[in-house]
């Protein structure tokens, strides 16, 4: 049986709350509710997730990484969305810090594929070239992603830390000392740490980068729920 109560939000917006574990009984058309952003963990594939749709809901979000849905990273390959797709993934919480790294760097020679294996689904010319892993503490949240790639041209440190070489809309970068706590809050997808940049020679580096998984990764569902509603919204050409 599916109970709902409604809640007042402190915006003073009313809003439904159902208690209902299959998809399918939940009344997102009667609530006129189009996109659905799944973060239960449990309906990841596509078959699975096309329940809320069977429900009334025209798209859904998968916040996790999918076997078989088409996953965006912001920075990334946000263009590669089309308005037919109905099941998407936002990724994971690293590979939404790694990829947008990975795609500022550019540059890649082969190397062994690790934590950061989801690179090369975003980033198909990536994959099997980047290793890496990530972090976690017992702290509320934020995680340190550390990345080691080996490139094909010689690099210098001093290109690596400087402001102008990271530059982009999710990235940002810190040259101070710091600890995870300063970090939370944070909406970007990565912070490099130019404390934790370093190299075994000129072909190979590693990078540290912080990332809040709990707010970054959320103003990224966002982001991508509202890209996804402006392409939906324009006019085929054809």
């Amino acid at each position: 049986m599916c109970f709902f109560l409604h809640v007042v939000a402190p915006t003073g917006k009313t809003v439904t709350v159902y208690t209902e574990k299959d998809p399918e009984k939940i009344k997102w058309k009667e609530s006129q509710v189009e996109y659905v952003i799944d973060s239960t963990g449990k309906f990841t594939e596509v078959e699975a997730a096309k329940k809320h749709i069977a429900a009334g809901a025209k798209k859904v979000i998968i916040s996790a990484p999918s076997k078989d849905a088409p996953m965006f990273v912001k920075g990334v390959n946000f263009d590669k969305y089309k308005k037919d797709m109905t099941v998407v993934s936002n990724a994971s919480c690293t590979t939404n810090c790694a990829a947008p790294l990975m795609s500022g760097v550019g540059n890649i020679a082969h190397s062994t594929t690790g934590a950061a294996k989801a690179v090369g689904i975003v980033i198909p010319e990536l994959k099997g070239k980047v290793t890496g892993d990530s972090i976690r503490v017992p702290v509320l949240d934020v995680s340190l992603l550390k990345l080691y790639i080996k490139v094909k041209k010689p690099v210098k440190l001093e290109e690596l830390t400087c402001a102008k070489f990271w530059e982009s809309d999710v990235i940002s970068y810190i040259d101070d000392k710091c600890v995870s706590s300063d970090f939370i809050g944070s909406y970007c997808s990565a912070i490099v740490d130019f404390h934790q940049v370093s190299m075994m020679d000129d072909k190979f580096l590693t990078i540290g980068a912080w990332y809040d998984n709990e707010s970054g990764y959320s103003k990224r569902l966002l982001d991508l729920y509202k890209h996804m509603v402006n392409v939906d919204k324009e006019k085929s050409t054809s």
